[in-house]
Formats: C-alpha cells, sequence, structure tokens
C-alpha cells in the first residue's frame, strides 16, 4: 500500500524545483537559470553539492538513490536527477 506521502506526490516543474534550490540553500538568486553552474555560478562547495544531492532525492520521494548518481555541474542537471528519481518506482 502507497503511504499518504507517495500517492499525493506532485512532479515539480524545472522553476519550481529550482526555487525551492534557492530557498534551502540561501542564495541570491531566487529562481536559477538551468545553465547556472552549481559551483562557479551559485558557489556551492562539496559539501552543500552533497546535501543537494540528498534535498533532491528528499523531494523526489527515493527510498534508494542510484548507487551511481550522476555527476551534478549544473541547475539543469540537478533538475534532471530529480525527473530521474520522481519516474521511478518508489
Amino acid at each position: 500500500m502507497d503511504s499518504p506521502r507517495h500517492a499525493a506526490f506532485t512532479m515539480l516543474t524545472f522553476e519550481e524545483y529550482a526555487q525551492r534550490l534557492a530557498t534551502a540553500f540561501g542564495l541570491a538568486v531566487v529562481s536559477p537559470p538551468s545553465d547556472a553552474g552549481l559551483y562557479d555560478d551559485l558557489g556551492l562547495d562539496s559539501l552543500q553539492a552533497f546535501q543537494l544531492m540528498l534535498f533532491t532525492e528528499g523531494l523526489a520521494g527515493a527510498s534508494f538513490p542510484p548507487d551511481f548518481p550522476p555527476p551534478l555541474f549544473t541547475v539543469a542537471d540537478a533538475y534532471s536527477y530529480y525527473e530521474l528519481l520522481s519516474t521511478e518506482p518508489k
């Protein structure tokens, strides 16, 4: 049986994801563009990059993330990872 959280899951648009990312990481940009670099443009460090993966997995409701997650260099990469996790069975 699905939990209520999974039953009510709604996929975020790129804009919604980017806004949540900006809020969660205290970015100066309200909604970072898709080509914004996570490290060079947004100033994330390696610990924040790891936290971004956990944040993305949490938004997607992923119970078991992949053994080898894809490299994330841009906001678009992070959103693609979110899409991948969101479409996998929970």
